[in-house]
């Protein structure tokens, strides 16, 4: 399901139910027997090539490098957290939260979505240099996440750090703050009900960038969408 056609007509407090939605299919798929194998359980490093699911276990951490997964990754409810490194996955990352640490997809490309909720407060993740096939959804986040390039976040300090989204960007609903910075986004870029700072500079958004209900009003300048509704600027 792409989420252009859930958001049409109106904003989105419908992302609660995406994210829902993509969860659910990803635990029955990843409990389940795939056509490309049984899941694989990750605890440490992994470097090697699944054709299924990749779980992080509750408890557990999980860093993947230079990996190829054929499935979704699903971080666990109370799992440590999840990093990629110059790995491919071929479907989404999805981590329902809560979890201790962080979510951090790093110079990978990922076939679908990356769906991040229930960071905990004082943690740091981060999506750069990535290419997303779809959408991602920071949503709950009391932890601060960082999308492209971004200060405080100092794994991806300059601006090529940007990650190109096949689909929107939604931000929503997050207290820990957020950084999105020279992106390249193919759908909308939604940025509701945040109670911290939205930075936004320097990004390519082919339809809406919409804010709205944020406190404060996000802060950026030199992004570029097809219209400005809210609290966005260009």
């Amino acid at each position: 399901m792409r989420s252009e056609r859930v958001l049409v007509g109106g904003p989105v407090k419908r992302c609660a139910l995406l994210l829902a939605v993509l969860v659910l299919t990803a635990g029955v798929t990843a409990g389940t027997t795939q056509a490309g194998g049984p899941p694989t359980q990750c605890s440490g490093a992994f470097t090697g090539t699944t054709p299924g699911n990749l779980v992080v276990p509750s408890g557990e951490f999980c860093i993947i490098i230079g990996a190829t997964i054929g499935g979704n990754v699903l971080v666990s409810p109370g799992a440590i957290g999840f990093h990629s490194h110059h790995s491919t996955i071929g479907g989404s990352v999805l981590s329902p939260g809560p979890i201790v640490f962080d979510v951090r997809v790093l110079d990978s490309t990922v076939g679908r979505d990356v769906s991040v909720a229930q960071m905990r407060a004082g943690t740091a993740g981060g999506i750069c240099r990535s290419t997303i096939g779809d959408n991602v959804i920071l949503e709950n986040n009391a932890g601060f996440m960082n999308v492209g390039s971004g200060f405080p976040f100092d794994v991806c300090p300059f601006s090529t750090s940007g990650n190109h989204i096949g689909g929107n960007l939604i931000i929503d609903d997050n207290s820990g703050g957020n950084t999105f910075n020279n992106n390249t986004v193919d759908g909308s870029v939604l940025i509701n009900d945040n109670t911290n700072f939205e930075d936004s500079f320097e990004n390519v958004i082919a339809h809406t960038f919409e804010c709205n209900g944020n406190t404060p009003p996000p802060v950026g300048v030199g992004n570029t969408a097809s219209n400005f509704v809210g609290q966005c600027t260009g």
